[in-house]
């Protein structure tokens, strides 16, 4: 697929890399719950372990988010 205002591929990791920049940058989102949506591992093991089915609600609210962000639904989340 490409880009029709860059004229350039999307690739699989630039989409996620947008998604966390936009979350980072546009949202109100923990850090937790953004790297969760990722499937990153928390750098640490313990916590990890205890937040292993964490988040779920607001997952859900940020990928809602970031839908009506990528149809243009909204433009600016804050």
């Amino acid at each position: 697929m490409i880009d029709p205002k860059q004229n350039r591929i999307i690739t699989s990791h630039g989409f996620r890399s947008t998604f966390r920049d936009w979350s980072a940058d546009k949202t109100e989102y923990s850090r937790e719950v953004c790297e969760h949506v990722l499937a990153h591992k928390l750098p640490d093991d313990v916590e990890a372990a205890y937040l292993c089915g964490a988040y779920l609600e607001r997952r859900k609210a940020l990928m809602a988010d970031w839908a009506k962000f990528c149809t243009g639904e909204i433009t600016l989340y804050l």
